[in-house]
């Protein structure tokens, strides 16, 4: 059962995005393929009593194709370049962003925070799962 319920947006509470995608191996091309599949503005919670950080929420995810038209309309400012202008279709494409893996595909379908690591351990997974999709990019190269 879905339940749709309408409240006011507040993108004052939007503190990072968290972006959903697909890493593909394209044979044609003899390298990996990145395709961004959602978007979602993240809120952080915090506790009311200790005003504490507890965790972040995603608000709602937005399809990306679906979404990239609209991004390609508006410009991006750039404060170290203002003369090369970029759409915000560009800026996620081109992968002018920082980033840091949270989840990768498992049976359970769980991202690192929730399968018992530490903060710190959940970081260390996701720089190792990046460290292997580039391995396993470069091990695709004969020289």
């Amino acid at each position: 059962k879905v339940v749709i319920t309408s409240r006011e947006f507040n993108p004052d509470i939007v503190t990072k995005y968290r972006i959903k995608e697909d890493w593909i191996f394209d044979r044609n091309l003899g390298k990996m393929v990145v395709r961004i599949i959602g978007i979602a503005p993240i809120k952080d919670i915090i506790d009311e009593n200790t005003g504490l950080f507890r965790a972040s929420q995603a608000v709602f995810w937005l399809y990306y194709p679906e979404i990239r038209p609209m991004l390609a309309q508006y410009e991006v400012f750039n404060p170290e370049n203002d003369v090369a202008r970029m759409t915000w279709n560009d800026f996620f494409e081109g992968r002018f962003f920082s980033s840091k893996i949270i989840k990768t595909s498992n049976p359970f379908d769980m991202s690192y925070n929730n399968r018992g690591m530490s903060p710190l351990e959940a970081l260390y997974e996701g720089q190792k799962a990046s460290e292997m999709l580039f391995n396993k990019e470069h091990d695709m190269w004969v020289y």
